[in-house]
């Protein structure tokens, strides 16, 4: 099927009309790689069978539920997303941001 060629002028489209160089001189130039799927069958994951704890998961959406006396009564809750761990993310939110202030 030649549907990856229609998704790789998609692409081309958005990054075209979304980004722009510093310098007239510069050209953005799109290289997209593919993997066979040969090639993914012949490495090995290690621990397939493991399972990650919920902290220690990356690429995670999650709600965080305020459990403080001005909130509890409201239901109020945050959703966030994020690429590092799930534990790392809630340290950074019990630091400073958004669920620590209130905001």
């Amino acid at each position: 099927s030649l549907a990856y060629k229609t998704d790789e002028c998609i692409l081309k489209q958005i990054i075209k009309s979304n980004s722009k160089c510093n310098s007239d001189n510069e050209h953005l130039r799109l290289i997209i790689y593919y993997k066979s799927h040969t090639i993914a069958s012949l490495v090995s994951k290690n621990n397939q069978s493991a399972k990650l704890s919920e902290l220690k998961q990356t690429n995670v959406v999650y709600e965080y539920k305020c459990s403080h006396e001005d909130c509890e009564p409201h239901n109020r809750s945050y959703i966030g997303v994020t690429t590092t761990t799930l534990y790392r993310r809630l340290t950074m939110h019990l630091g400073s941001g958004g669920p620590k202030t209130h905001e």
